[in-house]
């Protein structure tokens, strides 16, 4: 089994991670302008993660970090492949193996797992506790609950496709299934587990949720096994013949030639929404009935407000341009909505951060009270964000990581690209220029935000339009915790090693 390469690359050079800091800052206490050893009123916890035990030449570099409104995490696999290798989480070394892959943390970082290759076999190690070996474990099928308490995964046992959960084997289901190669999914709140398998006889597909089958389909649409927020209901689509639909709560919906890829559940859980297409015609599928036809649909854009009441959309029109609809509303046309990232460019992304449980990628955005709407338009080649229906002063090529309007839904802060040089837009208003951004936040108050910044070759942290500290990488953060304190991981004294 050989691990996925994960490096980052900066200026075509790959960055070896010795130490890590995690720094905790309460705000009201920085009063220094800019200090790279450490802030005024910060609290720093410095981890070794190299401490001489790595062979450099032959070692396995695979890091991973977690920010969460709880704080930081990160984890690196250290030694030499095929001799001893570990990893290394929050400062404290785990158990040897010959082979290990890349960590994954659960979204609330309680929780850490990694594939390991031994004699005759490999397994999972869930929080340094050995699960069952198998012939071969598929790591990228590994998915936590997100409070990290359950995992389920694909294996292959007698080299047959096998589905895992929680450890255990799942059983066929009584109808002669084997597990299908579909990455495992889980309900928000982690009490039920869903897998695709594939009824021996038939060769035709199914769901099985917490046990129970779902019917059989010609086909299924692996990346649309959907849960509501509440965790109540369950949707994914499903093909028969020459039809594609959506099945809710084992409810089939209206037959279509074509789906839209969003499907929405509104966030109580009552409401659904998706688009169809019969021919050239696209519909608006809400709460199971067709209730409009629309020109066509923007993918990506479809969403309910977060009480559930309003719902809205991107409409293409056949000569591509676009306009909003809210609530049943048209706005104005423009050439286009929504946009995707140029390539190479990843959203909310300064290092080889995993795990990101804050912020939105989407170019359609509710504010958290439900009143507010933000939406990315362009006329040619330049991009503009609407806000409540005016637009912002600011134009871009691109909208690079996404929006996120702060708690209380007075603020709105958006990262823009224009050439080569990447900013921030807060409150409508444009920041410095630098090469890169990172993640960015705001304060639980809404009153305090930050990002990470490439500024030459350093990542710089940026509070409120300040930069505060300049490190060689920030893995994760600058995240606001709950408690409003500010966290981050900060990586110096790393070493460069050409790319060969």
């Amino acid at each position: 089994m050989k691990p996925m390469t994960s490096f980052a690359t900066m200026n075509g050079r790959f960055i070896r991670y010795s130490v890590v800091a995690m720094f905790a800052i309460t705000i009201a206490r920085c009063s220094v302008a800019q200090e790279t050893a450490g802030w005024t009123g910060a609290k720093i916890t410095k981890t070794d993660l190299l401490k001489g035990e790595t062979n450099h030449g032959k070692s396995a570099y695979f890091f991973a970090s977690v920010m969460t409104r709880e704080g930081c995490h990160v984890a690196k696999v250290e030694g030499e492949r095929d001799k001893e290798v570990f990893v290394r989480r929050d400062g404290q070394r785990g158990q040897t193996y010959v082979d290990i892959t890349h960590p994954v943390f659960s979204s609330d970082g309680s929780a850490l797992a990694y594939a390991v290759r031994g004699v005759a076999g490999s397994r999972f190690i869930i929080n340094e506790q050995e699960g069952p070996k198998f012939d071969l474990v598929l790591p990228d099928t590994f998915v936590f609950s997100n409070d990290g308490k359950r995992h389920a995964y694909l294996a292959k046992k007698a080299w047959n496709l096998v589905a895992v959960v929680d450890g255990a084997l799942q059983p066929d289901a009584g109808g002669g299934l084997a597990a299908w190669n579909v990455k495992p999914a889980f309900s928000p709140d982690g009490s039920k587990a869903a897998y695709v398998a594939r009824n021996r006889e038939s060769g035709k597909l199914c769901v099985v949720v917490n046990g129970k089958a779902s019917d059989l389909h010609d086909g299924l649409d692996e990346r649309f096994l959907t849960f509501s927020t509440d965790s109540t209901r369950f949707a994914y689509a499903a093909n028969e013949g020459t039809k594609w639909l959506r099945v809710v709560d084992g409810k089939r919906g209206p037959g279509f030639v074509g789906l839209g890829i969003d499907f929405v559940f509104s966030s109580d859980g009552k409401r659904t929404a998706y688009t169809g297409r019969n021919g050239q015609q696209w519909f608006l599928v809400v709460d199971g009935k067709v209730e409009a036809k629309i020109e066509g649909i923007v993918d990506g854009t479809l969403t309910f407000s977060p009480d559930g009441k309003r719902l809205a959309c991107a409409v293409a029109k056949p000569d591509r341009s676009a306009y909003i609809l809210v609530d049943g509303k048209s706005g104005p046309v423009h050439d286009g909505i929504g946009g995707s990232m140029p390539p190479g460019v990843a959203p909310n992304r300064a290092s080889m951060q995993t795990v990101y449980a804050l912020g939105s990628g989407t170019s359609v955005l509710f504010s958290p009270d439900s009143r507010r709407i933000a939406y990315l338009a362009h006329s040619g080649r330049m991009k503009r964000v609407y806000v409540d229906g005016k637009a912002d002063e600011i134009e871009m090529d691109f909208l690079v990581g996404g929006m996120v309007f702060s708690d209380d839904s007075k603020r709105l802060a958006y990262e823009g690209r224009q050439g080569n040089n990447f900013f921030l837009v807060v409150d409508g208003k444009k920041g410095t220029d630098y090469d890169a951004l990172g993640y960015f936040g705001f304060s639980p108050d809404g009153n305090h935000i930050a990002f990470t910044a490439k500024k030459g070759g350093q990542m710089v942290i940026v509070v409120d339009g300040q930069e505060r500290g300049e490190y060689d990488a920030v893995p994760a953060g600058p995240v606001f915790r709950s408690d409003g304190v500010l966290e981050f991981l900060a990586a110096d004294k790393s070493s460069l090693t050409e790319l060969k």
